[in-house]
């Protein structure tokens, strides 16, 4: 193993260029979507309750999102599947504080006769907005 000799005046040299430069942790504020977890589905003797956890990191400012979850339900009418879409609340707003990562749920109720739509793998979508979204 070789070692190269450092100059007196670079052995405790800042990480920094200059004194006047300070760190951010990331240099780009941003919001990620970082985990979708599969739906929890639990029928209770009130009907079929579905949750749709997720976690979201802020890279910034506090701030408020407005997230968008989408999913789909087969219900039993007359006796035939009627497929439909679930969707979160148009003025859902969930508050962020800064330099974090929360979690989130999503949770709804069904009468007993609703299934969760399922090929293989549950489908769900989660989109997160910076302002209130529209249908």
């Amino acid at each position: 193993m070789k070692s190269l000799p450092i100059g007196e005046n670079e052995r405790y040299r800042s990480l920094f260029t200059s004194r006047s430069t300070t760190y951010i942790p990331h240099q780009e504020e941003k919001i990620v979507l970082k985990e979708i977890k599969k739906p929890i589905k639990q029928v209770t003797w009130e009907g079929l309750k579905i949750r749709i956890e997720f976690v979201v990191e802020n890279w910034g400012k506090e701030k408020n999102i407005y997230p968008y979850v989408e999913y789909k339900v087969v219900d039993l009418k007359n006796g035939k599947h009627v497929e439909r879409i679930v969707h979160s609340p148009l003025n859902w707003e969930v508050k962020l504080q800064a330099f974090s990562s929360t979690p989130i749920a999503f949770d709804s109720s069904f009468p007993a006769d609703t299934h969760l739509l399922a090929k293989g793998e549950d489908k769900v979508k989660v989109r997160i907005k910076k302002s209130p979204w529209k249908l």
